[in-house]
């Protein structure tokens, strides 16, 4: 956006003449980005048994959600769509935490 079209779009909307608005300066901030790049989020679910992020595997072909798998756990298990959040990729997260299985004696 220009300088010119950030002038005439506060003008428009505070009503104020544009040399006013040119006379006090106005101007876009650009503030540091804080978050991940968007290459860097991935959507995951978490699994019911090891609460560990586990890849959205999407939809299947007629729509309904497909069941996700958790390795670590050896299980596939379904969810609901307000279970799917971003996450960190883990290319860009670094390397992957490990994870301890439980045997039961």
């Amino acid at each position: 956006m220009t300088r010119n079209q950030v002038s005439h779009l506060i003008a428009a909307r505070t009503g104020e003449p544009l040399s006013v608005i040119r006379r006090l300066g106005f101007q876009i901030k650009s503030e540091p980005r804080e978050g991940p790049a968007a290459e860097e989020i991935c959507l995951v679910v978490l699994c019911p048994f090891c609460r560990g992020a586990v890849a959205y595997p999407g939809r299947s072909r007629g729509g309904s959600a497909a069941l996700a798998e958790c390795a670590g756990c050896d299980v596939y298990f379904e969810f609901e769509d307000r279970d799917v959040f971003p996450a960190r990729s883990r290319a860009a997260g670094g390397p992957a935490p490990t994870r301890r299985r439980y045997i039961p004696s």
